[in-house]
């Protein structure tokens, strides 16, 4: 039987919230938090229990980051892990009458910057996408059937962009305290469907060149 558990995180898209509740949940099936990477979460084996996450936004670096790690533990919280750029994830007993720690102000600065990024990225990614048209239109390739996977991934990558950007603005809410922390678990889906449509896409494109370039 294995003792580690690994699962997918999309941080980019901003839902912590719902990260949060994923762990949660393991932790009711017997498996426990133990790094937290860009892209994933590793989990160990352990007894089932009940437990309380927080994904928090932090620079992690500096002295200041250990103090605030320090600060933290003292409430009854555990720290687990960060990820090595801007969060940490900590856990308590669920039983325990544990204080909130957040610090709204310094985490919705974090946001908006994550938020800035990847409305910049679709900007640019629609950019990209009016250019490559426009390119191939000049160039008679326009409907190539490769060209138009190709446009169709870049569509729903920058689809995927604005989701996220709007999923921050929703985080920046929730951080403040005006908006319940606990979102629908569709939106989780919704970003995870956006994410293999584009390697669909690319494939089919890929598979079409393949074929076009296979001797008569």
């Amino acid at each position: 039987m294995a003792n580690k558990k690994r699962i997918l995180r999309i941080k980019n898209a901003g839902l912590f919230d719902i990260e949060e509740k994923r762990v949660e949940a393991l932790a009711r099936s017997g498996w426990l938090p133990e790094t937290l990477a860009k892209h994933t979460i590793t989990f160990k084996r352990a007894e089932p229990c009940e437990i309380k996450c927080r994904l928090v936004y932090f620079e992690v670096s500096g002295s200041e980051f250990n103090r605030f790690v320090s600060m933290v533990q003292e409430t009854g919280w555990r720290y687990v892990s960060s990820d090595g750029i801007s969060q940490m994830m900590f856990i308590a007993d669920a039983s325990l009458d544990v204080e909130n720690f957040e610090i709204p102000e310094r985490e919705v600065a974090i946001v908006k910057r994550h938020r800035a990024a990847q409305i910049v990225m679709a900007i640019f990614g629609l950019l990209a996408l009016a250019y490559i048209v426009i390119n191939q239109y000049e160039a008679g390739r326009l409907f190539a059937l490769n060209r138009i996977f190709i446009y169709a991934a870049l569509l729903v990558l920058v689809i995927q962009w604005i989701a996220a950007a709007v999923s921050e603005t929703r985080n920046i809410a929730i951080i403040m305290g005006k908006r319940p922390r606990r979102r629908s678990v569709a939106a989780y889906i919704v970003h995870m469907l956006l994410y293999a449509a584009i390697v669909i896409l690319l494939c089919m494109a890929a598979t079409v060149v393949l074929l076009e370039v296979q001797p008569q």
